[in-house]
């Protein structure tokens, strides 16, 4: 295992192969395990000879429990979220994977990963657009209430500027009492 310290503590570094897109993924986006934050991406390359494979390497924090079985997959935190990488699992009784021709050791993702997530992002989608629809008639009506209201605040706040001088007298004396209460 090639192991590093990036004044963030020892660092472990592992290659992940993806064999579909990674899209979105950057460098410095976060690597999970188990939900917890363990690490970064440090670089992405493409295979030169195969094109349909992404090596993605990262440093993870030394005690992370990677195994030969660990999962890799592209994970996007919340709706609008940035893609990270997710590891989990592995069989407590499984050695941890191994460097191999001077690369550090390999994590092979799923092959559907990439497209679990465009799948993913698409029924999300399809969900909103599915309540946009049944909800058309409500939204419409709120929105038109908005309006009725905003037109009637903007008149009320006009009708006050445009009180009678008296109106403007009353309210100063009002203000003035609040200000000073003993002064009558």
């Amino acid at each position: 295992m090639a192991a590093c310290d990036g004044g963030l503590g020892e660092r472990t570094i592992y290659r992940v192969r993806f064999e579909n897109t990674v899209s979105g993924l950057r460098t410095g986006a976060a690597v999970s395990f188990n939900g917890i934050r363990v690490g970064e991406v440090t670089n992405l390359q493409l295979n030169p000879e195969n094109p349909g494979q992404v090596f993605v390497t990262i440093a993870i924090d030394t005690g992370t429990p990677v195994r030969s079985d660990t999962q890799a997959r592209i994970d996007v935190q919340g709706l609008m979220g940035s893609p990270s990488i997710s590891l989990s699992g592995g069989s407590p009784n499984l050695p941890a994977p191994v460097a191999s021709k001077g690369e550090p050791p390999l994590l092979i993702a799923g092959a559907s990963t990439g497209q679990d997530l465009t799948q993913s992002a698409r029924e999300v989608l399809g969900r909103i657009d599915k309540i946009l629809a049944e909800n058309s008639d409500s939204l419409h009506d709120t929105i038109a209430n908005f309006d009725t209201f905003s037109a009637a605040s903007r008149a009320i706040r006009k009708a006050s500027t445009q009180s009678s001088p008296v109106s403007r007298r009353h309210l100063a004396a009002r203000r003035r009492r609040a200000l000073c209460p003993h002064s009558i």
